[in-house]
């Protein structure tokens, strides 16, 4: 994976922390959720966006890493949503800690 990657996976993962804090509508909805639903909830919403930034490498002039989209290369793909999806994640706990208004409070 390539910084162009790594880097719209990691703004991802910082805009869905934020949402779950600040966002009205968002917020309510993701508040009202058990801390298991809201770690499944980003986690889902982390793999999908990763899986989107991967295969937009298969239809786009932008490539990540060199990675082909051909049959061949579908562990490469995997290794890449994988690698995408932990970034994501790191970007979002990161960001959660920082902004969370829970913890900034007190």
């Amino acid at each position: 994976m390539n910084e162009i990657g790594a880097l719209l996976i990691t703004i991802v993962g910082i805009l869905l922390a934020i949402a779950g804090d600040y966002v009205p509508g968002f917020k309510e909805w993701f508040g009202a959720l058990s801390k298991q639903e809201k770690r499944l909830t980003m986690a889902f919403a982390l793999l999908v966006s990763a899986f989107i930034v991967v295969m937009a490498a298969c239809v786009t002039p932008f490539s990540l890493g060199g990675i082909e989209c051909t049959t061949d290369s579908m562990w490469n793909l995997f290794e890449a949503v994988i690698v995408t999806f932990i970034t994501g994640l790191g970007g979002n706990q990161g960001m959660n800690m920082i902004l969370s208004p829970k913890r900034t409070k007190g």
